[in-house]
């Protein structure tokens, strides 16, 4: 993800809220210093990936009593991201235990390095009132990839990929602020059907939409609701016969569906799908959705 591409998103967050939250907007400071950022790199021993260092230095976290991503998660800045990750090194590097493996899931299950923490982790945004945090990756598992977005924290049970870098996830999320605000023009109540569906702790949600698609609403367009999909559901949800899944996707991608939420959930072969799957429900009964986590983790 280019300097560029981050700059962009950005601009549309800034835009989004400007337009629908202004008062939020002040909760952002100004962008980090190339002196700010040099003492970063130096704090965790590593280079910064483009996407974060960019991003900090468009806004450089936020004050204490503020939070922007979705209400709950406040941006750290470059200070606060050093003394995060120098804490969390001398207290919990090294001490993953079989104990610990017994409680702790990994989404997907070798992206990354089975630790309680790893130095590789860098503290980006801590959810608020928690130690729990989204983090950037430079020490993944054998199947991540560098730079990629995960979370970690005293409450989070599944440790998880929720983007391949900062600069996805930023994207991602002004996509999500441009969909919920038309399924609901209340600001103040914007993310209730997000922590709704949620029904855990919250970050830990953040990987379960990561693997259906990243985000828990879709708009489903009525025009995917051909006469094949609808066939294919309904004996789906009659029959219980998940195994047909892939081909309701393949029927889906036919009539025009390029959702990658509702497809990846459909072909999800890892995944033991169940009655009321949000998919199911949108095909017979349309025409938007609520992702449901309608399955359980193949561990």
């Amino acid at each position: 993800m280019s300097a560029r591409q981050v700059r962009k998103a950005w601009k549309r967050i800034e835009e989004w809220h400007r337009k629908h939250a202004p008062k939020d907007l002040k909760g952002l400071n100004p962008g980090a210093t190339r002196t700010e950022l040099r003492a970063l790199e130096k704090a965790i021993q590593r280079p910064l990936p483009e996407d974060l260092r960019a991003s900090l230095s468009v806004h450089n976290g936020q004050p204490l009593d503020n939070r922007l991503l979705f209400g709950q998660l406040r941006l750290l800045n470059c200070t606060e991201i050093a003394e995060c990750h120098s804490g969390y090194t001398g207290m919990y590097l090294g001490r993953e235990s079989a104990a610990d493996e017994l409680f702790h899931r990994f989404y997907p299950s070798d992206a990354i390095a089975h630790d309680v923490f790893n130095s590789g982790w860098v503290p980006i945004a801590q959810e608020e009132a928690c130690g729990n945090y989204l983090a950037l990756d430079l020490a993944p598992g054998p199947a991540g990839t560098v730079g990629q977005i995960i979370e970690f924290g005293r409450d989070i049970l599944t440790k998880g990929v929720v983007a391949s870098s900062w600069g996805e996830y930023l994207l991602s999320y002004a996509d999500l602020l441009d969909i919920l605000i038309e399924l609901n023009p209340d600001t103040d109540a914007l993310f209730d059907a997000a922590y709704a569906i949620s029904g855990l702790n919250f970050l830990d949600a953040n990987v379960l939409w990561a693997r259906d698609g990243w985000w828990p609403i879709v708009p489903f367009d009525p025009r995917w609701r051909t006469a094949t999909a609808v066939a294919l559901a309904t004996t789906i949800q009659k029959q219980c016969d998940f195994g047909a899944m892939p081909v309701l996707a393949d029927a889906l991608q036919e009539a025009g569906c390029d959702a990658p939420g509702v497809l990846s959930h459909c072909r999800d072969t890892t995944c033991t799908h169940a009655l009321g799957c949000w998919v199911l429900n949108a095909v017979l009964n349309g025409p938007l959705t609520n992702q449901r986590n309608c399955h359980q983790y193949g561990h």
